[in-house]
């Protein structure tokens, strides 16, 4: 009877070992494959993200410029006493307040948890274009260099 209960108890620690050893290597398996699909994970998360920012500066663009913002608010039209335009001129003032305004709407609209990664993006938008149709001058100057430009007196 002795000797059918260590038999009992040496199985019993046979298929503990056994139950641990499968353990150990169900946990070896999962952690291999957590490592592997994080970064995956990860960057298929930030090319989300990515897209949603975009998405939202675009939409908040739309907003601010909507349609109280005109042409003219943009860019200022200057002409000669013949009514020829001479000059167009960026108005950086109201672009800026505008880009300001648009950003600000982006992120309020962005819900970014405390422990994120932080990551800069940036889009274009065009918001004002100009073709100028009119005379062509009669001559140009041409300068090669830079430094050329500057430096009118020869020696």
């Amino acid at each position: 009877m002795a000797r059918t209960c260590k038999k009992r108890i040496g199985r019993g620690r046979r298929a503990l070992r056994w139950e641990l050893l499968i353990c150990a290597a169900l946990l070896g398996l999962f952690l291999l494959l957590e490592k592997n699909l994080e970064d995956v994970i990860l960057d298929l998360a930030h090319a989300r993200a990515e897209a949603m920012a975009v998405e939202y500066i675009h939409e908040a663009v739309r907003g601010v410029m909507g349609e109280t913002v005109s042409y003219e608010d943009m860019i200022l039209v200057r002409t000669d006493g013949q009514g020829r335009i001479t000059m167009l001129q960026a108005n950086a003032v109201r672009m800026n307040e505008l880009a300001t305004a648009a950003a600000m709407q982006a992120q309020s609209r962005l819900v970014i948890p405390s422990s994120a990664r932080e990551v800069s993006l940036s889009s274009q938008v065009l918001i004002a274009e100009s073709i100028i149709v009119g005379s062509v001058p009669d001559s140009f100057v041409q300068v090669p260099e830079m430094d050329g430009a500057l430096n009118f007196a020869a020696p």
